[in-house]
């Protein structure tokens, strides 16, 4: 606002350019524009650090299945001997 602008609407993008820097302005540079009209600034700000992959807990379980337990028929074990 100091050379009398005062619709100035600023965006943020992420860009590899150093973070505060003006990338782009909207209308061009050098473009004369009325009194109040939008000038837009869109200022480089960094890319989020990339995602850190997550691992499942390990456990000492033994896996589970999904089918019950086959009841027993009352029949003796095999290779159970009293």
């Amino acid at each position: 606002s100091e050379a009398g602008f005062t619709n100035v609407e600023r965006s943020n993008v992420e860009s590899d350019a150093p973070p505060g820097t003006v990338i782009e302005v909207s209308p061009a540079v050098g473009t004369e524009v009325a009194a109040g009209e939008l000038i837009t600034l869109a200022v480089a700000v960094p890319p989020p650090p990339p995602a850190t992959p997550t691992t499942p807990p390990t456990t000492s379980a033994p896996p589970t299945t999904s089918e019950p337990p086959t009841p027993t028929t009352g029949a003796p074990l095999l290779g159970s001997r009293r």
